[in-house]
C-alpha cells in the first residue's frame, strides 16, 4: 500500500473567521453529535503539492476555503469541535477544517484529565471522521508557537502513524509561521527572539 504523509503550512488559509471567540467562562458552548464511523466513500480525494499548487490524482487543481476551530487546544473536552466543524462544512460551505490540538492533552497531561489522553485523542478523530466524512479536509494544527520540542516528537509519530494513508488528513506542523526566512523555514535553523521572556509552558 502506497504511504503518502501530508506537510502543509497553511497560515494564510486560515486567517478567516473563528467558530468560537469570546472568554472560555462567558460561553454556553454546543453539544457535539454521536462520534461517527469513518465512511471512505466519502471521503475527499488525495491531494499533493505540484510546484506552488495543490492538486488531485487527475492533476486538477485544488483550493482549500475553510475555518478554523479552536476549542481542543484550550480544554480537552474542545468546546463542540465536532459540531463546529459540521457547520463550518455544512452551512459554510468550507472544504477545509484547521483543527488546534495539544500535545499534553493528546497524552492527558492537562488539568482533570484522568485516562491518559483517551477521551482526547476520541474527540480528534471524532472530528476527523466527521470532517472526512463530508468530504473536506483537516488541517491538525499542533497549536505551539515555538520549535519542535524533543519530546513533542512521539506525538507527531503517533499521528502521521493514525493518518498516514488517510487522504482528509493534513499536518500543519509549525503553528503560524512568521517573522522567519524563506532559507531557515527551508533549510531549518534557529532564530533568536530578544524580547521579553514568557511561559513556555503556553507555547
Amino acid at each position: 500500500m502506497r504511504t503518502r504523509l501530508h506537510f502543509l503550512a497553511l497560515p494564510l488559509l486560515f486567517a478567516l473567521p473563528l467558530l468560537a471567540l469570546g472568554e472560555v467562562k462567558d460561553r454556553n458552548y454546543p453539544t457535539d453529535p454521536p462520534a461517527e464511523s469513518p465512511n471512505p466513500d466519502n471521503w475527499p480525494l488525495e491531494i499533493k503539492v505540484s510546484g506552488n499548487r495543490l492538486v488531485d490524482p487527475d492533476g486538477e487543481e485544488v483550493w482549500l476555503q475553510g475555518v478554523a476551530i479552536p476549542g481542543l487546544e484550550i480544554v480537552p473536552e474542545g468546546h463542540g469541535a465536532v459540531h463546529s466543524a459540521i457547520v463550518a462544512i455544512e452551512d459554510w460551505q468550507a472544504n477545509v477544517v484547521r483543527l488546534a490540538i495539544k500535545d499534553h492533552f493528546w497524552y492527558g497531561r492537562g488539568k482533570g484529565q484522568t485516562d491518559g489522553g483517551l477521551a482526547y485523542r476520541a474527540k480528534v478523530d471524532a472530528v476527523v471522521n466527521a470532517v472526512a466524512n463530508r468530504g473536506a479536509y483537516i488541517a491538525l494544527d499542533h497549536h505551539r508557537y515555538r520549535a519542535v520540542k524533543p519530546e513533542q516528537i512521539p506525538f507527531w509519530q503517533e499521528l502521521a502513524t493514525l493518518y498516514k494513508n488517510h487522504p482528509a488528513v493534513l499536518f500543519d506542523v509549525l503553528n503560524e509561521p512568521h517573522g522567519i526566512s524563506w532559507e531557515v523555514w527551508r533549510n531549518g535553523g534557529f532564530v533568536a527572539d530578544e524580547k521579553a521572556k514568557v511561559n513556555e509552558a503556553g507555547f
